[in-house]
């Protein structure tokens, strides 16, 4: 959009809700007064799809869950017109016809916002503002924001992820199951000596519940022992 400068008459690019700007010809301040709609902001990202797929196995890694495979991605700037709920927080409603799994974001993320160029998205993709009048007469601002769209397989099953760019944060409403848990030769080999000495320890028993007891007393022991070192060793850290 354009206005004229009120002193030189030169005419200066202004963005949607921008309140001051600077006369690029003789440097006079500027006051908009025209109401022209929500701000609109763009948060720019440099595309990174290793990067993404690096955050969406941490993720999963963290929560011990099973490891993403045929991973594919789709990258874009998604509109998120922001608005007040009854409690006055700001939160984000995306544009329509864009991604259907797109849902309310609950905070607006940080970052460097510039107001909305295209340019600045360089080649990427840019979802279109789609809301109507009464929408936008609410909206604080609009949000252009880089999100990428992640379709994966784990367990036997797909799943998808959003992840924001810049910060890389990641959303997911389904998630995969757990990873199952190593086998460990040593605690097998451990489990394995402790069962063969509780035999040899049974024969000393002369019958059945003499052999039970022996038993018996000899794991309480060991349990003892057991208990007495894990504590040592909690109150040297």
């Amino acid at each position: 959009m354009q206005v004229n400068c009120r002193l030189c008459g030169g005419e200066n690019s202004i963005h949607p809700g921008q309140e001051m700007l600077f006369c690029s010809y003789c440097g006079s301040a500027l006051a908009v007064e025209e109401d022209r709609g929500p701000e609109r902001l763009i948060l720019p990202h440099e595309r990174n799809d290793r990067h993404a797929e690096e955050a969406l196995r941490s993720f999963l890694t963290a929560r011990n869950l099973a490891s993403p495979k045929d991973i594919k991605l789709d990258f874009a700037y998604i509109p998120y017109t922001m608005l007040e709920d009854d409690r006055g927080r700001l939160f984000g409603q995306p544009g329509r016809g864009v991604w259907p799994e797109l849902g309310p974001l609950s905070f607006p993320p940080a970052g460097e916002y510039r107001f909305h160029d295209e340019s600045l998205a360089g080649e990427e993709k840019i979802f279109p503002l789609d809301e109507d009048a009464g929408t936008l007469a609410q909206a604080a601002r609009v949000l252009f924001l880089p999100l990428y769209r992640v379709r994966y397989r784990a367990a036997g099953k797909k799943y998808r992820a959003l992840i924001m760019g810049e910060s890389y944060y990641v959303f997911a409403d389904a998630l995969p199951s757990e990873r199952p848990g190593a086998i460990s030769v040593p605690n097998i080999i451990a489990a394995a000596a402790i069962a063969v000495a509780y035999l040899f320890i049974g024969k000393l028993g002369h019958s059945a519940p003499a052999r039970i007891l022996v038993i018996m007393t000899v794991a309480l022991a060991g349990w003892g022992a057991f208990t007495l070192k894990a504590r040592i060793a909690s109150k040297s850290d």
